[in-house]
């Protein structure tokens, strides 16, 4: 089981035609130059994702990226220069694409060039934080079993992404939720539908780790795990929801 999610990251050039087409923010702004992260209405043709990119980019006349996240096993990314130029392609788990006829194409257009990660790092000079090719190839490199945490290493070493605002203010120690489609036993679910929300939380201690939140009583997590403890989590996700499995409440640890 997995997410499916399709995000695009751009800076303040982009919000009004973001906000056109629809999409969700999943970031706060603290700067005014600062970029935020948004989740873009799912659509089920690579073609029309990449379209859209280049589109907001050259709408915007300004540097876009786009992530392509299917059932957490790979993840597409489309970097977009200003005025929608391009597009820079990187595929995370190109093995693991070739399951999905939108990965192989993907695949295909990209032709294992070994340097798509250098030429992402070129477009990385128009981001928030100009990452070098080796702070991508280690964010890339995520030993998690989900491709998500590879893509939100992948955001933090371009310093694209912060705490989303509205979630940040009741669910205690949130810092990214992880959010989209959820397939199980061949069924899809939408995670937004779930009455507990799960995601990346930090402590006091700054260790960070994985959560389970309760959205009708906001307050701490109701479970916790180590950010290694993927498929454990989302098991645990969908046993407090009613699905799959008895449902159950515990405390937090």
């Amino acid at each position: 089981m997995g997410i499916s999610e399709q995000w695009l990251a751009c800076g303040p050039e982009g919000d009004e035609i973001l906000e056109e087409a629809r999409a969700t923010r999943l970031s706060a702004r603290r700067r005014a130059d600062e970029w935020l992260l948004w989740r873009l209405p799912l659509s089920a043709d690579l073609d029309d994702f990449e379209s859209a990119v280049l589109s907001i980019a050259a709408r915007a006349a300004a540097p876009a990226l786009g992530v392509w996240i299917e059932d957490s096993d790979y993840a597409l990314v489309v970097a977009a220069m200003p005025r929608g130029r391009g597009p820079v392609r990187v595929v995370l788990r190109a093995s693991a694409a070739q399951d999905y006829a939108a990965g192989r194409r993907f695949v295909e257009r990209l032709g294992h060039r070994p340097e798509s990660l250098k030429e992402l790092a070129e477009w990385a000079r128009h981001a928030p934080h100009a990452a070098s090719e080796a702070d991508l190839t280690t964010a890339r490199s995520s030993d998690s079993p989900l491709v998500e945490d590879s893509v939100i290493a992948m955001l933090d070493a371009l310093q694209i992404g912060l705490p989303i605002e509205r979630e940040e203010a009741v669910l205690q120690d949130l810092v990214m939720p992880i959010r989209g489609r959820m397939t199980v036993r061949g069924r899809t679910i939408d995670a937004e539908e779930l009455p507990y929300e799960m995601g990346i939380g930090r402590g006091v201690d700054d260790v960070e780790f994985i959560g389970i939140w309760d959205r009708a009583r906001p307050g701490p997590p109701v479970d916790r795990f180590p950010k290694d403890a993927w498929l454990e989590a989302q098991a645990r996700l969908l046993e407090l929801s009613g699905i799959g499995g008895r449902r159950r409440r515990r405390s937090g640890r």
